[in-house]
């Protein structure tokens, strides 16, 4: 099992749940196929012993120090499409993943976001702020000269609508790097409505064309240092899966009503044929109840809480 698992390492970072699949793929015997579930969905699971000789042929591995493991959460909608999927040793979850977790991404990814980008900022901001409470002053020398350098924008070649975005992005950046000072002239404009609250990483992309190539650089690079990608891109992500599922502790974890009902219409081929599907009953006199759509627990298995735990990462040492 070691030598089947070194051969299938790279330089190039793989999932240890798709290593797993990869390589019971090709084992006669390791995956128990027990039929359909609906036409391209089929019902097993890798066999026990076959998961547990995997994981410790990983272990002897990694501590020999023949591979490198990196557990992290995953960060984008694309590695969620991408390594999720794996992430179960049961066959009908990962091929009912497979086939509708791009189009639950589709759906999540039109729908109005849970919190608006600006709270998502403040709260990493103060994430931040809690763990380095001595940020202040680093953050405040250098933003001062690309505060000096807005300025200067402002009074010489703006006007319009940049005017008002450079000075929605000078109120953003005094908040997040100067958090003693206020700014009352941009408070006013918002109160009256001229300005919308966004995120300072939205404002500077909005901004970039009309400032000059070194502020933008210094403002970009100093925007990554108050909010880390990767913590950045793992609450936006935690923010696209709460639009489509129910994560509370008093639900039972899954897709929402809704969710399913759009699964339902984009994907029909899957959703209807699922044990427990019952097709809505419309409100024919005001005597009837309408009834929504019934699911089975199937659809369940596409996204739960699980794709919010760190993933374990598997490359070549």
């Amino acid at each position: 099992m070691q030598r089947l698992v070194i051969a299938e390492l790279s330089h190039e970072p793989i999932g240890w749940n798709e290593l797993l699949w990869r390589l019971a793929k090709e084992e006669p015997g390791a995956i128990s196929v027990q039929g359909e579930l609906v036409p391209g969905v089929r019902l097993g699971k890798i066999r026990p012993p076959f998961y547990k000789a995997f994981d410790r042929a990983v272990l002897s591995l990694a501590k020999a120090r023949r591979l490198d493991v990196e557990k992290r959460k995953l960060r984008t909608a694309d590695e969620l499409v991408r390594h999720y999927p794996f992430k179960t040793l049961r066959l009908e979850a990962r091929d009912l993943r497979s086939a509708l977790l791009p189009v639950v991404v589709t759906i999540a990814s039109q729908r109005h976001r849970v919190k608006a980008s600006s709270e998502i900022e403040d709260h990493l901001l103060h994430q931040k702020r809690q763990e380095d409470p001595s940020y202040g002053a680093s953050w405040l020398e250098q933003w001062l000269p690309i505060r000096a350098s807005i300025g200067a924008v402002l009074a010489t070649s703006a006007a319009g609508a940049q005017y008002d975005l450079l000075l929605q992005l000078l109120a953003r950046g005094q908040h997040f790097f100067d958090h003693t000072s206020t700014v009352t002239s941009i408070a006013v404009h918002q109160r009256n409505g001229n300005m919308r609250p966004t995120s300072l990483l939205h404002l500077i992309q909005l901004t970039e064309q009309t400032l000059p190539v070194s502020t933008v650089a210094a403002l970009k690079a100093l925007y990554r240092r108050a909010i880390p990608r990767d913590r950045h891109e793992q609450r936006l992500l935690k923010d696209l899966l709460f639009r489509v599922g129910e994560f509370r502790r008093d639900k039972a974890p899954g897709l929402s009503q809704t969710t399913k009902e759009e699964l339902l219409k984009l994907a029909p081929e899957i959703v209807r044929d699922l044990p427990g599907y019952t097709p809505a009953v419309p409100q024919r006199s005001f005597l009837d109840r309408e009834r929504r759509a019934g699911f089975g627990p199937h659809l369940n298995l596409v996204l739960d809480r699980h794709a919010l735990d760190p993933f374990t990462f598997l490359t070549a040492a």
